[in-house]
């Protein structure tokens, strides 16, 4: 039975330091309920840290988040960006005059950024050198 009153106790301990019925118990001296308020103060001060270090944590994983998602985006437009190129010299390997009837010339080019031309998915053209038409 005394274990019982002491866990109830113990669990209401914030309520009951509180009420003066309670401080002027014949078992409680100034020194207990002294030490029991320390301690419940000190509890809350440590969970007012804890708290305080918390929210920091969650504002930088938030901002870690933000990082690795503005990260994912770079690295997949910088992907998409190096499969064009490979694409422009899959098509120069294969292209040994330019596609220009009228040109004809052996298909010396260069590779242009045409992103505000053409498809933004596919950013990067060949062009010819003497005629200017792109393959």
């Amino acid at each position: 039975m005394h274990n019982i009153i002491t866990l109830t106790a113990a669990e209401r301990i914030k309520e009951l330091i509180k009420l003066k019925d309670f401080a002027e118990l014949d078992v409680m001296s100034d020194f207990a309920i002294g030490i029991i308020r320390t301690a419940i103060t000190a509890s809350k001060d440590m969970e007012e840290n804890f708290t305080q270090k918390l929210q920091a944590v969650q504002s930088q994983l938030q901002q870690t988040e933000s990082l690795l998602q503005s990260t994912e985006v770079r690295c997949a437009a910088a992907e998409r960006k190096s499969e064009n190129i490979n694409d422009c010299l899959n098509t120069l390997c294969k292209t040994r005059t330019c596609r220009n009837i009228s040109c004809g010339a052996k298909f010396t080019c260069y590779i242009e950024d045409s992103s505000h031309l053409l498809d933004p998915n596919h950013p990067y053209i060949l062009r010819c050198s003497k005629c200017q038409v792109y393959d």
